[in-house]
């Protein structure tokens, strides 16, 4: 999208926003630091402009994210009576929730980034060439107002900022984002270190060893360019923990120097899957993802996959394959 087109949207987006009292801002389900980021950035600002602003998502804290700043007020408050809906870092409807109920009947705005974005409001945001949503967020509250930012909603937005771009270390980092970076800097974020440790390194001794297990079981095929790890059930149940301990197990298996195409499995329930693929250019994850329905990023991307896990494997090997152009 074109640098002007964006601008419009924002501009666009802005003066929606500016005609309503009562806001929803509803975060994707399994929460990241970006989603939440930028709707608790965004409401910070919201409140300032003297409008009721609730943080919602249909999804519990958990891992990192739960250090992100101002992070309870995530579902503090809901009304029934809102007349603007904001859905941040939505790829699609499904990922509202619950909460895609709210949009019914009301005025909606979608702020996100995803190329695979599957338009579901009455005003939409969209950039795929923004690194991430945080990024489109300093935009919007820049258009709305001067002043609007603290140090708090600053901090909030830049760890968005992190979290999607993998420490500024991804394909998706433009001079805009080190631009938008480097005004949130100026609110003196002093300890970013201390939370970006807790987002991206810290980890407790339950999932050290259940990640160590299921590294030293992942497998390799295609000349080692594609890796595979799973989880099951039962490995959550010996550590005691969930679905969220996978979290950055996926990158671990792309840093490996060969692999081009990588696949966290993930056991949900019985026969059913959720695939986590990150790869590197000029590989893309979005192409292996979408063709099982789901979708994401050109390098990040998710999807769902049923049935026993050998056949998943078989198919996540053959979209590896297409994906490879090995014959």
């Amino acid at each position: 999208m074109s640098k002007n087109s964006i601008t419009q949207a924002i501009k666009e987006a802005a003066a929606l926003i500016k005609k309503h009292q009562k806001i929803a801002l509803v975060c994707h389900t399994n929460p990241d630091a970006d989603t939440l980021g930028s709707a608790l950035g965004l409401r910070a600002a919201l409140v300032k402009l003297n409008k009721i602003a609730d943080v919602l998502c249909d999804s519990p804290l958990s891992g990192g994210i739960v250090f992100l700043p101002e992070c309870h007020l995530m579902n503090s408050s809901i009304s029934d009576r809102y007349t603007l809906v904001i859905a941040v870092d939505c790829s699609d409807i499904d990922r509202l929730g619950k909460y895609a109920s709210l949009l019914k009947n009301t005025a909606s705005l979608a702020i996100d980034h995803h190329r695979s974005h599957i338009k579901f409001s009455s005003v939409t945001v969209l950039d795929p060439d923004a690194a991430a949503t945080a990024e489109l967020i300093y935009l919007l509250v820049c258009a709305l107002g001067d002043n609007l930012l603290d140090a708090t909603s600053a901090m909030q937005l830049y760890l968005g900022l992190v979290t999607d771009t993998g420490c500024f270390g991804f394909s998706s980092v433009t001079s805009r984002t080190h631009y938008v970076a480097s005004e949130l800097m100026k609110y003196g974020l002093d300890k970013a270190h201390e939370y970006i440790y807790k987002l991206f390194n810290m980890i407790t001794l339950p999932k050290f060893k259940l990640t160590a297990e299921v590294m030293s079981h992942a497998k390799f095929f295609y000349d080692d360019r594609v890796a595979i790890g799973c989880f099951s059930q039962n490995d959550f149940a010996k550590y005691g923990l969930d679905i969220t301990a996978t979290e950055g197990f996926v990158n671990k298996l792309l840093n490996v120097d060969k692999v081009d195409l990588a696949f966290a499995i993930t056991e949900t329930a019985k026969n059913a899957y959720k695939v986590s693929v990150r790869s590197k250019n000029p590989y893309s994850a979005a192409r292996c993802a979408e063709s099982f329905g789901g979708g994401g990023h050109v390098n990040a991307a998710g999807c769902k996959l049923y049935g026993p896990l050998e056949e998943v494997i078989d198919s996540l090997l053959n979209a590896s394959a297409d994906e490879l152009g090995v014959l």
